[in-house]
């Protein structure tokens, strides 16, 4: 499924409704904008995908069709730059796999 038919499915799936003027409105866009975007007319900028997730309360990864899954993850930024940091520094992971007792 595309972005586009995702935020549209998105919308009309809103329990109430919600009106493609409303969002726009929320995120700060024209309504004729977003009618576009629905459309698939118009490329939207990952900052606008960023707020209409926030918006319904979903992940930027469902939005782009990446999961089928719309539960926003529960990583804190603390969380994820732990888990990078181990990821870019292998001479320490077994280290730290030792320290967390991990297997």
């Amino acid at each position: 499924m595309k972005i586009n038919e995702r935020i549209r499915n998105l919308r009309e799936d809103a329990e109430p409704r919600i009106t493609q003027a409303e969002i726009a409105e929320a995120i700060g866009i024209d309504r004729k904008t977003y009618n576009r975007y629905e459309q698939g007319k118009t490329e939207i900028r990952i900052e606008t995908v960023i707020e209409i997730a926030k918006y319904f309360k979903v992940s930027v990864d469902y939005i782009v069709g990446l999961t089928d899954d719309k539960t926003p993850s529960k990583q804190s930024f603390e969380t994820k730059k732990l888990i990078r940091a181990f990821n870019e520094h292998p001479e320490h992971q077994k280290s730290i796999k030792k320290l967390l007792d991990i297997t």
